[in-house]
């Protein structure tokens, strides 16, 4: 009997055992596979997106959190202004090669506890109000970009040469290829006052996020503090 036992406990020991070892090779290959994508600290590169900014106002900005990888064009950075706007703002090379013409917006069901994502990279932010963001580690070189909303947003889109703009209220919006295949995720924890813009000046699309503060009455200005021509 006890001999018995032992073999038991000896098979079920091996089996948790190759579990382990293909979960620690599955997410081994994973992150070599994602590593070069991978977003790192830029402290140094704080002004980095001052540029798109009314040079009077910059003097307001602080950069909370100062994120990128410039040997593939990819970042991610969050301002807040004078504690009244969040800015939000992210590039990516995969995008750059997608005509503003080719943006469209739709809107559907969106889980706000849904896993569209895997592996991401992101987190929940808040200066202003509880953000959530996420997005694929190596996102996907895409021709066309479909911004889907979810259900019940109110957002209306005013289109210019260089730049669309979206403004209204928003909770979760997903951000798709040509495919349909989800590269971003955006998800607020109550409907939120967003201005979203998606600005191509010079081949670079960037994308910035508004938000203005609990309190802040003038909606409008937190676009208004840019400079995009």
């Amino acid at each position: 009997m006890g001999k018995r036992t032992n073999t038991t406990r000896l098979a079920i020991l091996v089996g948790v055992g190759i579990v382990v070892v293909a979960f620690g090779m599955k997410y081994y290959k994973t992150y070599q596979s994602t590593r070069p994508c991978m977003l790192k600290g830029l402290p140094a590169q704080k002004d980095h997106y001052f540029w798109l900014f009314d040079s009077s106002k910059r003097v307001m900005l602080d950069c909370k959190i100062p994120m990128g990888n410039p040997s593939i064009g990819k970042y991610w950075f969050l301002y807040t202004y004078a504690a009244q706007y969040r800015y939000v703002i992210f590039e990516n090379h995969s995008y750059n090669s997608v005509p503003l013409r080719r943006v469209s917006d739709s809107t559907e069901a969106i889980n706000p506890n849904g896993e569209y994502i895997n592996p991401s990279e992101g987190g929940s932010y808040g200066w202003g109000g509880q953000l959530f963001a996420s997005s694929k580690v190596c996102t996907d070189v895409c021709s066309e970009l479909q911004i889907t909303f979810n259900n019940g947003s109110q957002m209306a889109r005013k289109s210019e040469a260089d730049k669309i703009v979206f403004s209204g209220l928003m909770t979760n919006a997903l951000l798709k290829n040509h495919e349909g295949e989800i590269q971003s995720l955006i998800r607020y924890d109550k409907p939120t006052r967003t201005t979203l813009v998606l600005y191509k000046p010079h081949g670079k699309l960037y994308f910035i996020l508004i938000n203005p503060f609990e309190g802040s009455e003038d909606f409008d200005m937190g676009l208004e503090n840019l400079i995009l021509e």
